[in-house]
């Protein structure tokens, strides 16, 4: 029985964005929690250490997004801070975008990677 992480998710109906298997409950109220938690503390879950990373990242988010707050600009701080980093930001759906706006999603990390790779064939 899903109740507080559909609700903190904003998910209309949570069994449409299985992906994790059968312990996708658990991993949900991970999620919410560790969120929670993050809200609570006014953390960095980074603990500063985004500009020790080297290797390429893709942040994608949606302008739209329900459970984060102002996402664009966060995206956007976080990206700074990482030299080989590339923000996709889409005004259509919600958190998280990979969910709410799947193509959308697969098309940019699509992209993404075949960059990274610098392959214009396949991003595999």
């Amino acid at each position: 029985m899903i109740d507080c992480p559909a609700i903190i998710m904003n998910i209309p109906n949570p069994r449409d964005y299985i992906s994790t298997g059968d312990d996708w409950e658990d991993v949900v109220m991970a999620d919410s929690k560790l969120l929670l938690d993050f809200a609570d503390t006014g953390g960095d879950f980074f603990k500063g250490r985004l500009n020790t990373i080297q290797c390429p990242v893709i942040f994608t988010a949606s302008l739209k997004d329900s459970s984060i707050p102002d996402p664009g600009q966060q995206q956007l701080g976080m990206a700074q801070q990482i030299d080989k980093s590339t923000v996709v930001l889409k005004n259509a759906g919600d958190h998280p975008l990979m969910w709410t706006c799947p193509a959308q999603f697969r098309s940019s990390a699509q992209n993404f990677l075949i960059e990274f790779r610098g392959n214009k064939e396949s991003p595999i």
